[in-house]
């Protein structure tokens, strides 16, 4: 189950995809020509959180960059695979209380993957290595409700990070993840 989008890279489709139960989550990939099944790779077990009945547990779009593909699973965190299934790297996010469950898809930006998750505690954007997983920066949030993924933009004269949450729209350096 999930809302997430499949995204096409050549002859591959790639997809994320959560249990039932929210217990699995994983990322998959397909043959683009015929639809077949190429392999399944799921994320490490880590925390449970809930989900909302209209959401799935896999409910990002994952991204690529060629080489790797990245996913956001909620509490099951962030992951790369490489086009063969087999898992690069995996970062947890920690626990989460989002009784809507997860919902924004990870911005690849340069050379760092952003995820930003609001949630009643412990909300954050965060920027992820994209050839390690290696946390660059964590910035805590107090908003308790968003689920938009990240978008880069250029104002000013600089790059930002850009998330709509429940009552604003916030700007974030993605350098070091200042509140701009």
């Amino acid at each position: 189950t999930g809302n997430g989008s499949p995204i096409v890279w050549a002859s591959r489709i790639f997809v994320t995809i959560g249990s039932a139960d929210g217990s699995k989550r994983r990322l998959a990939a397909f043959d683009r020509a015929d639809g077949r099944r190429l392999w399944e790779t799921y994320s490490p077990q880590t925390i449970f959180e809930q989900t909302n009945l209209k959401n799935g547990y896999a409910s990002s779009t994952p991204t690529t960059d060629g080489r790797l593909v990245y996913a956001y699973l909620g509490s099951h965190g962030v992951m790369a695979v490489d086009f063969a299934g087999k898992l690069a790297w995996h970062a947890p996010v920690g626990p989460m209380m989002a009784p809507h469950g997860p919902g924004g898809s990870p911005l690849l930006y340069k050379d760092r993957l952003i995820v930003f998750q609001d949630h009643q505690k412990g909300g954050f954007i965060a920027a992820f290595d994209a050839k390690t997983g290696a946390r660059r920066w964590l910035t805590n949030r107090t908003e308790t409700t968003g689920w938009s993924t990240p978008i880069a933009i250029r104002a000013g004269g600089r790059d930002e990070i850009v998330i709509s949450s429940f009552r604003a729209i916030y700007a974030y350096n993605p350098e070091n993840g200042e509140v701009l």
